[in-house]
């Protein structure tokens, strides 16, 4: 069936018409087991497309599995972005495809224009950990994580082919049928457990891979059997990586008994063994903060910025996101005492999410300077004309979001359970976040917990700013004041 696509693409001349219009200009970007991929213009547009080249139902199951349940799932750029599913008919063959974004390749292709460093290993890990928790929350396991199916674009890492994943079946209608005795995944990478036919599929699985990946990322191959080789002597010997390597041990167990349960586990043991070997360095995590300020907009240096571009915002929270901070680092305050931040999230079109606020930001303000104590963000946010939660037909301003979908009054979710679709259910069964958009304040001043900002005199100034209009001048004035009075810490130091 390959030769006979290949010749049927040779002989109309690297076209091919499909629902969404004719692709010229294919060209082959490389062959598996059971497809060809090949990109192509549509529409003005270069695109990839997989053809699935196997004549078996099973397979074709997988592939649609691949297509439809990846695209109802919530993603972000990690995961590979699907454009449409159609099939093509040539010689009374069918040949199904999917129509996927074109990335600039693989990580086996381009590990080799990688700098190989403490920050890039830690950034490869965190997209692993960050994007197998949205899949495995989701009810997808990979089963076949490898560099092959790592694309990069934009150098940042891209999750993809999902043609062999375990789809929980309660949630999708297609799922990847295998035999009892069929070896699923790739030798190198793939967890012991997986040679076994029969064998259930486990998020250890890709608990597995993902130490096999980090491991492969430094040293060009998968480790098996006993002393296996330590980041830290080939990278500098930092907290960090004295952790990852401890975290990658753990993963790449051959008993699934001995690995971590879940991503979960690894995100929260890290955090706590990095945690008992550093205590906070106050100018170490002012730092990360004003590195975060100057990625986002350089232009804030030395002079105060306003921001209205909503990929600015996104970029901002990004960056602070994943930056390093020390638990409990990060604050924000109104002018009426500092509260903690426990979670800082960019959700869409200019609103994000602190703590549980879903806060509608109309500008953001930054300044950044050599005397990183005296940096800050200021989110203006909205507290009028706010948009509110719709609730069986009735507008609110709290809600308790069940398993990311449904939305219910928080009076019914704090009983302790809820109806969705005539069945009552416990909500400690299920996933439930409390969100709400009542909002007075309108300036969220954000610093570490040894910035200016941050320090208690100075609430004064941030209370009063909180009934200026804010400007250039009324944020340079705040600046000035709030310099007046530095955190113990820092007053020592300097």
């Amino acid at each position: 069936m390959k030769s006979l696509l290949r010749g049927f693409i040779k002989s109309n001349n690297k076209t091919i018409k499909l629902t969404l219009g004719e692709v010229s200009s294919l060209k082959s970007l490389g062959e598996g087991g059971n497809g060809l991929v090949y990109s192509g213009i549509l529409n003005g547009q270069e695109l990839a497309l997989k053809f699935l080249v196997e004549d078996s139902n099973k397979k074709l199951v997988r592939f649609k599995a691949e297509y439809f349940n990846i695209n109802l799932i919530n993603r972000n750029e990690s995961i590979v972005s699907y454009v449409d599913y159609d099939e093509v008919t040539i010689s009374d063959k069918v040949f199904p495809i999917i129509i996927m974004k074109k990335y600039d390749g693989s990580l086996k292709d381009l590990k080799g224009c990688i700098s190989i460093d403490e920050s890039e290993l830690l950034r490869f890990y965190k997209f692993l950990v960050n994007t197998l928790n949205s899949i495995h929350s989701q009810g997808i396991i990979h089963r076949d994580l490898k560099p092959e199916n790592i694309l990069i674009n934009n150098n940042e890492y891209v999750l993809t082919d999902f043609g062999i994943a375990s789809y929980n079946e309660e949630l999708f209608s297609y799922k990847a049928e295998t035999e009892s005795n069929e070896r699923l995944g790739n030798y190198n990478f793939s967890a012991p457990e997986q040679s076994i036919g029969g064998s259930s599929p486990s998020v250890c699985m890709d608990i597995y891979s993902l130490g096999q990946l980090c491991h492969w990322f430094v040293f060009n191959e998968t480790h098996k059997g006993t002393s296996r080789k330590y980041f830290s002597s080939v990278l500098e010997n930092t907290n960090r990586i004295q952790v990852l390597d401890s975290v990658i041990n753990k993963c790449i167990a051959n008993d699934p008994k001995d690995r971590y349960q879940s991503i979960e586990e690894i995100i929260e043991d890290f955090k706590l063994k990095f945690d008992k070997k550093k205590e906070a360095d106050p100018f170490d995590e002012m730092y990360l903060l004003s590195d975060a300020i100057r990625s986002s907009e350089p232009e804030a240096y030395k002079r105060v910025k306003c921001i209205e571009d909503e990929n600015v915002l996104k970029n901002l929270i990004k960056n602070i996101v994943s930056k390093d901070f020390i638990r409990n680092s990060l604050w924000f305050n109104l002018g009426f005492g500092a509260c903690n931040i426990t979670r800082l999230e960019y959700l869409e079109k200019n609103k994000i999410l602190l703590n549980e606020s879903e806060l509608f930001i109309e500008k953001s303000w930054l300044y950044s300077s050599d005397d990183i104590y005296n940096d800050v963000i200021i989110f203006q946010a909205k507290t009028n004309d706010i948009e509110e939660y719709i609730i069986d037909g009735k507008k609110s301003f709290r809600v308790s979001i069940i398993n990311d979908e449904h939305l219910v009054a928080p009076e019914v979710a704090e009983s302790g359970y809820i109806k969705i679709n005539n069945e009552v259910l416990k909500v400690s069964d299920l996933k439930c976040e409390y969100r709400d958009r009542y909002n007075t304040d309108r300036y969220f001043v954000i610093g570490t917990r040894w910035s200016c900002s941050l320090v208690r005199e100075n609430d004064k100034y941030i209370q009063r700013f909180q009934g200026c209009e804010a400007n250039e001048e009324t944020i340079k004035e705040l600046i000035i004041n709030i310099r007046k009075n530095k955190h113990d810490y820092v007053d020592m130091c300097l």
